[in-house]
């Protein structure tokens, strides 16, 4: 699940958007509650994969406060064992089956030693191994 996933309508007086569903009818797995944390995480990480083409104007501070707003109201989700860890190896996955479906759908048409988007997936992983990545969400 992602942010593109919420519908929200006029809140009315308070002038905020209200909430009024979470929908995600593309894709439904059995999987670990933190295992949508980490899309949520990489959501707020890069916001611009998300966006409508030529729309791509948000950048990872846009979205600084959504982690620290989902700690503060399902805290039982950040009780779990080892996860940031647990997070990082998500991540991994996410990666490295990103660049490998993009290198095969590429492969044909651009050699190996001219695919740029290593250097794109590389990037992806610093920001997993680094503080100043995935990290600076929360430890």
């Amino acid at each position: 699940m992602t942010l593109v996933n919420i519908l929200a309508e006029n809140g009315g007086e308070a002038l905020l958007p209200k909430v009024s569903a979470i929908l995600d009818f593309e894709l439904a797995r059995q999987a670990p509650a933190d295992y949508e944390l980490q899309a949520i995480e990489a959501f707020c990480l890069y916001p611009n994969d998300w966006a409508e083409e030529g729309n791509e104007v948000f950048c990872t501070a846009d979205f600084a406060n959504l982690i620290p707003l989902l700690r503060k109201h399902y805290p039982a989700l950040f009780e779990i064992r080892d996860l940031r860890e647990r997070l990082n190896i998500y991540h991994v996955y996410d990666a490295l089956h990103s660049y490998l479906e993009w290198r095969k759908a590429n492969l044909s048409t651009i050699p190996p030693e001219r695919m740029a988007a290593k250097h794109f997936y590389m990037g992806r992983f610093w920001n997993i191994l680094y503080d100043a990545g995935a990290r600076m969400f929360f430890a």
